[in-house]
């Protein structure tokens, strides 16, 4: 909801100020780590419910026997979705600050549709859920969704990579390295 947003926000604003004082790739790490401890810190906070810290042997094995295929689908898409970070680190072996670039680059071209997708995904699946078990017409929902989401997403993609190139002429040439992950 509202708080993943910003979440986000203030670790893209913790990155690039730590960015500018250290001049390091170490601040976008610095920046995620602040995300992730807001995240852990406000679940405590807002949860009623605090976790106890024990392992049991038999409850581990039924989650594994249940949700195996659900761990590997999940680090297939993990590789997937991430993978191409680890080709541009072998490509760029050891020019962190270009790897860098890179995250930071695609990380703001992702920006507009994590956004658009937060703000769908709470509007529609409370939509869906109050359609109950009408598969058609949750399925025709769905579907418009989709429509209305593509036909969002593709003019702000086409608009990014467009206008990537104008940014290092209006923000100056250390953005040059934004100009190929946004298109």
């Amino acid at each position: 909801g509202v708080l993943e947003e910003i979440w986000v926000v203030v670790s893209v604003v913790v990155a690039i100020v730590l960015g500018i004082l250290l001049g390091s790739f170490w601040a976008l790490l610095i920046g995620e780590m602040v995300r992730v401890v807001l995240v852990v810190a406000l679940g405590y906070v807002i949860a009623p419910f605090r976790p106890a810290f024990r392992f049991a042997r038999s409850a581990a094995k039924d989650l594994w026997a249940y949700g195996k295929h659900i761990y590997a689908s999940n680090v297939f898409l993990f590789l997937l979705l991430q993978g191409d970070y680890l080709i541009v680190l072998r490509m760029l072996s050891g020019q962190d600050t270009l790897l860098g670039n890179y995250w930071f680059g695609r990380r703001t071209a992702q920006l507009p549709a994590l956004l658009m997708a937060g703000l769908v995904s709470r509007v529609s699946f409370p939509a869906y859920a109050r359609m109950g078990k009408n598969r058609e017409r949750v399925g025709q929902a769905y579907l418009r969704v989709m429509m209305f989401t593509a036909s969002y997403a593709w003019p702000v993609a086409l608009g990014m990579a467009c206008m990537a190139p104008v940014i290092p002429l209006y923000a100056g040439p250390e953005w040059r390295f934004i100009v190929l992950p946004l298109q």
